[in-house]
């Protein structure tokens, strides 16, 4: 039971190993292909459609063509671009109140909330027409808050990060839900150790709630605070010793520089197993977020948590992992189209425990994809892999234990709209998921894995 596993003269954890970084080198090639200058889209490079910049250069004084250049780059995505014909235009004919207008979105798009405010006020008193002046007064109501940026940040779309930074200002958003899910082996998929639990398939209701709540603390809204919290309550229909509940709770402050984002938090997160006291863990996060472009993001975060684990009835000296636990990631987030974006990370953690077998330290890294398609589809895909390198053994006469470790979840969403014209809640969505879990040790023992599948209904409030 002690020995590694041979495959062709390697071990399963060798060759697991050789997979993770595999997976990060893979990571890491794409990461730098999605940061690399984007070439025109090929809707644009047709004759008499697509508007070079040369061609604007060599004709500053053609209104329409900047006009079209400008609504050509908007929809590319390139608000620098679509920004620059637009001051060129105004400069030229500064009482042009549509272009104005016009500029004022991209501005608060660029997320230069005051600058797109001031652009609105130019345009009191004005002699606008009916439709700038409903335009005009819509945009001043909506520029007041101050804008999202591009993305959630990899806090609400990766799976590697945990927690939300950039909920938008002087904001507060809720939401449930309540699924189903049935699996081929249902213990042990929690956290990070095995509890000794007998391959058993299950079935099992979950039902999980978010509150997040932002408020700005000065008038323009560069420093936030911002609050959240999350519960998820698990019960198996027969292996209780499997059920669990997690409960997080956040405080934190967010500053914004320029179009970049600051934030300090402190996550606290207390876990259940079995209606038993498992896990007390509490500490900071620094996360620092930088637009590399209007369709880009990076992110990095640094995160220290002390760990306080309790023993267990059926797992005694769980307290002997007490220590603490630190992690560094660097994250991208590429909005690839409109309704497409993917998200890689990788980074490094590390913990220590009271007992050294209880140790570890190691790489990890992950990829996550959404997509929605026209008929309001949505596609998610996430796969996070880690490679824990313990300190040693619980076993004696045995080198030091290595895992590597596995998860991914595939699924489909579709609005409850579009199944129920009258439905009472906001933005509901059903969503069919699959779910696979690979622990691979050296030491046989600790082999796990799971394949499990589940259907969910979430709703907003």
């Amino acid at each position: 039971m002690g020995q590694n596993k041979q495959y062709r003269g390697y071990s399963s954890l060798e060759i697991g190993a050789v997979r993770i970084w595999q997976f990060i080198i893979l990571l890491v090639l794409t990461l730098l292909f999605l940061t690399a200058p984007a070439k025109a889209q090929t809707e644009y490079a047709s004759p008499g459609k697509y508007i070079t910049q040369q061609e604007v250069y060599e004709n500053v004084d053609d209104q329409d063509l900047n006009l079209r250049y400008a609504r050509q780059e908007i929809k590319r995505g390139e608000m620098l671009n679509a920004a620059s014909a637009l001051e060129r235009m105004l400069y030229k004919n500064p009482n042009w109140h549509s272009a104005r207008l016009l500029y004022s979105a991209v501005l608060y798009r660029l997320d230069d909330q005051k600058a797109a405010l001031r652009e609105l006020s130019l345009l009191e008193c004005r002699d606008l027409n009916e439709e700038q002046i409903e335009t005009h007064a819509r945009y001043k109501t909506a520029f007041a808050v101050p804008p999202r940026p591009a993305f959630d940040g990899l806090g609400a779309k990766s799976p590697v990060y945990s927690g939300s930074a950039y909920a938008p200002a002087d904001s507060v958003r809720a939401s449930l839900t309540l699924g189903a899910r049935a699996d081929n082996n249902a213990g042990n998929s929690l956290t990070d150790e095995g509890f000794g639990f007998n391959n058993r398939g299950d079935v099992s209701a979950t039902i999980e709630g978010r509150l997040q709540a932002a408020v700005p603390l000065n008038l323009d809204g560069k420093v936030t605070a911002r609050f959240g919290a999350r519960g998820q309550v698990r019960r198996h229909e027969t292996f209780s010793q499997a059920d669990y509940d997690v409960y997080d709770a956040q405080v934190g402050l967010s500053v914004r520089a320029g179009r970049g984002i600051m934030s300090v938090d402190v996550d606290a997160r207390t876990i259940n197993v079995n209606s038993e006291k498992y896990l007390n863990q509490i500490g900071p996060r620094l996360t620092a977020s930088q637009p590399l472009s209007e369709n880009t993001r990076a992110t990095v975060s640094v995160s220290f948590y002390d760990q306080n684990y309790k023993p267990l009835s059926f797992a005694t000296g769980e307290d002997l992992r007490d220590g603490t636990k630190t992690s560094l990631q660097v994250g991208i987030l590429k909005k690839i189209k409109q309704k497409q974006e993917v998200t890689l990370a990788a980074g490094f953690e590390t913990k220590s425990a009271d007992l050294r077998a209880f140790a570890y330290s190691g790489p990890v890294a992950a990829l996550s994809y959404e997509k929605t398609f026209k008929k309001d589809l949505i596609l998610k895909g996430q796969i996070r892999a880690r490679q824990l390198n313990y300190k040693g053994s619980l076993l004696p006469a045995l080198t030091d234990r290595e895992d590597v470790r596995l998860s991914a979840r595939a699924s489909l969403g579709v609005p409850i709209t579009k199944l129920i014209k009258a439905a009472p809640f906001k933005n509901p969505v059903v969503e069919v998921g699959v779910n696979y879990n690979l622990r691979e040790s050296n030491i046989q023992r600790y082999d796990y894995d799971n394949l499990g599948a589940d259907i969910r209904l979430s709703v907003g409030f």
